[in-house]
């Protein structure tokens, strides 16, 4: 009888690290496949801004080049997400006054080539992070997967983010 409820239990316990554990390959890969076709965009969208620097393509023709980025969806760790979710929004915003306008001033476009520059070093950081934390193969990587944005969160939520409804005077 004892033998039966516990593999029960077992069978039960098995299952459920299972599901969990495609879940983690699943997201995993498919978090890297997202940023990486942000890369790719990104990319594309540096190269116009570099030939429009160096007066090799008409402002004109190039601005209708542009490509608008996505939207981000993602949200593993809220804090860092809204973040990129904020930089990436700026992005599209000046890239979508350049489509407007059909054309781009000096000052809108060194601000177009920073905001690229941020967003692809925070997405090539996050394809690392990937890389070497979450996506290997390992059991600390798996728990670490999801012990990691709960964790942020308090932490955020404690130290990082204060309320306005403080003392006023």
């Amino acid at each position: 009888m004892l033998e039966i409820v516990f593999t029960g239990i077992g069978s039960a316990i098995f299952s459920i690290v299972i599901y969990f554990y495609k879940n983690w390959r699943k997201t995993v890969n498919k978090d890297k496949q997202i940023y990486q076709n942000y890369l790719w965009w990104l990319q594309l969208n540096n190269e116009i801004i570099k030939n429009m620097k160096h007066g090799q393509l008409p402002i004109e023709n190039s601005c209708s080049q542009f490509h608008l980025l996505e939207p981000y969806t993602l949200n593993y760790i809220e804090f860092f997400d809204d973040s990129l979710r904020i930089q990436m929004l700026a992005y599209d915003i000046l890239i979508q006054g350049a489509l407007v306008k059909k054309g781009i001033s000096s000052t809108d476009l060194n601000q177009l080539e920073f905001e690229s520059q941020s967003i692809h070093h925070t997405l090539s950081q996050r394809i690392k992070f990937i890389d070497e934390y979450i996506g290997k193969f390992a059991i600390s990587s798996f728990i670490l997967f999801f012990a990691l944005p709960p964790l942020i969160k308090i932490i955020a939520n404690k130290y990082l983010i204060r309320s306005n409804t403080g003392n006023k005077k």
